[in-house]
Formats: structure tokens, sequence, C-alpha cells
């Protein structure tokens, strides 16, 4: 576990709980909660887990609780390991990891737009090398949290990213109206 502080929610609000896989996208949440604009109150996120495959497992610990409190969101935020250049067979192995995180997740929770799995084409450290001023996890953090305060999509067409596409518009719908503050939410 991270020797990060927990950020805190309140369970009775709309929130968003973030699981992060490894240090690496915890940063990236960091730099996240940092930018302009963002209520950081409506996020609660916690240590990261060490390895995705435990992230979808530690995610079983809070399925009871989403049903106590409906105004819960989660975001499961993972690295997809997946090194193609061919596009078939990344749309293959992108899908075949969100089958597997998925297995751990009740279909109404998807569904009802309350649960979210986000993360790097490969590694996060991929997205540094690549990426000319966003040098740092936390600057990625707050370039993301920009776009979609802004209601654009600079950092998050990167060619890393940019399969998270769907899932960002299905959970932008459903976080943006309470985690931003005058934030462009159409």
């Amino acid at each position: 576990m991270s020797k990060s502080k927990k950020s805190s929610a309140n369970d009775y609000r709309d929130h968003l709980v973030v699981l992060s896989e490894d240090n690496a996208n915890r940063r990236i949440v960091n730099g996240f909660l940092m930018a302009p604009g963002l209520d950081s109150r409506a996020i609660a996120a916690l240590p990261f887990e060490r390895g995705w495959k435990k992230v979808p497992k530690s995610f079983r610990n809070y399925v009871n609780s989403m049903c106590r409190f409906p105004n819960r969101r989660v975001l499961l935020l993972i690295d997809f390991d997946v090194n193609e250049t061919d596009e078939e067979k990344r749309r293959i192995k992108i899908e075949k990891r969100l089958t597997e995180v998925r297995k751990y997740i009740p279909e109404k929770l998807i569904k009802n737009d309350r649960v979210f799995v986000l993360g790097v084409l490969d590694e996060p450290e991929d997205l540094i090398r690549a990426s000319n001023n966003l040098n740092t996890f936390e600057k990625i953090g707050e370039a993301l949290a920009q776009d979609c305060f802004k209601g654009t999509d600079h950092a998050w067409r990167h060619d890393l990213l940019i399969h998270n596409k769907d899932e960002l518009a299905r959970m932008e719908k459903a976080v943006k109206p309470f985690l931003f503050t005058n934030a462009n939410n159409s």
C-alpha cells in the first residue's frame, strides 16, 4: 500500500472513489486533484493496490457500500499493459483486460454509470516519455482534469489514452456535474 493519505469524501453526497493500480497511477490522480475548478472533497483517492489484478478484487469490498451509498461512483484506474502496434491485436487485448476487470463488477453498477475503468494503454511511464510538456505524472493528471473541466480532449486523445474515449464519455456524464465547479457541464 502507498503511504499517500486517503482523500475524504462525504458518503451521503455525490462522490468518486478512485482505486489505482500503482504509484504512477496514484500520482496521476494526485495531479488531477490539484486542478483548478475541481471539488477535491468529492473524490476519495485511496492508496494504490500494487497490480492491476488487485484493483478489481479490492473493488469487491465496495459493492455492498454502493447499495448503501447511492451517490458513490468508483473509478478503477489500471494499466492495460498493451504494447501492440497492430490495431486489431490492440483492440483484442484491451477488451480482454476489460472483461477480466468487469468480472468483479455487478452489471447493474456498470449500466447505472456507477463504476468505470480507465487507464494508460501500456504503462504510465510511457505517457511521460511520449509527451513533450507533460513530464511528470502530476502534470498528466492536471492536464486530464483540465480537459474534463473545459470539455476538451487535448490530453485524452493521446495515442496511449484514446482507447478510454467511450468509457470517459460515460464517466463524464455521471461525475462532471459534482466534480467541477463552474465547468462546461454540457
